[in-house]
């Protein structure tokens, strides 16, 4: 070593855990970012629909853009408003009986929904658009329906002309071994919001796609990395 060299410090043990940790924290979260995965309902029925409007459609992925790898990225074409979305019949709003019952091809673990609402590419009628539901869930191929989850409400997409809608994601309590799910209490965007349009016809109610995904729980290398991590930097303190 000469003279005006600058002497590099080692690393210490302690450094050292702690950057190994944090790598252990950084891979578990990012295993948990890809790890969710979007489930699609193998069939949908509702109490009403239109004619070529029934709540197949709202399960079939028709004009629905899912090539990005984010699901909040994918989006519902608005371009024709014929059969590309599900649509009760006339009044179901106002009766109070309207339901979705979504079905499983096997049990699933979920706790998020997905919904792209409806909207047509014009601001007629969009207070149609889904408000506001409760969900119920089965596990016994939909003989019983004992979990009940209330208040989910959707956000006002009444925003004019545009091309294409958004997903809107809303997170619950995990539910598993479900095979079906009930959509109840429905109420449009007219009832939860007030008119938006005035020429709107607020007696339907409609949605164009629905999915569900499963937010993983923490692994335990991850909990134990954490709980680690945080004792090293006490110590350090």
């Amino acid at each position: 070593m000469t003279k005006g060299d600058v002497l590099e410090p080692k690393p210490t043990l302690h450094t050292m855990k702690v950057t190994s940790l944090c790598a252990i924290l950084a891979t578990a979260f990012a295993g948990l970012t890809h790890a969710a995965t979007i489930i699609t309902p193998s069939s949908a029925s509702s109490t009403t629909s239109l004619s070529s409007r029934s709540m197949t459609e709202a399960v079939n992925g028709s004009d629905l853009t899912a090539t990005a790898p984010d699901v909040l990225n994918w989006t519902h074409d608005l371009t024709d408003g014929t059969s590309r979305y599900w649509l009760s019949a006339q009044n179901a709003a106002t009766g109070g009986t309207e339901q979705i019952t979504l079905t499983f091809a096997s049990p699933v673990t979920v706790a998020q929904i997905y919904v792209w609402n409806y909207k047509r590419n014009s601001t007629s009628w969009d207070d149609r658009a889904l408000g506001s539901f409760d969900m119920q869930f089965s596990t016994d191929n939909g003989s019983t329906y004992p979990t009940t989850i209330t208040g989910f409400q959707l956000a006002d997409t009444r925003t004019g002309t545009i091309t294409s809608i958004s997903t809107q994601s809303l997170g619950f309590a995990t539910q598993t071994g479900v095979t079906h799910i009930k959509l109840t209490n429905l109420q449009n965007l007219h009832q939860v919001y007030g008119t938006g349009d005035p020429d709107a016809d607020s007696n339907h109610i409609g949605v164009a796609e629905i999915r569900f995904s499963a937010i993983p729980e923490p692994s335990s290398a991850l909990l134990v990395a954490s709980a680690l991590l945080v004792g090293l930097l006490r110590r350090r303190r």
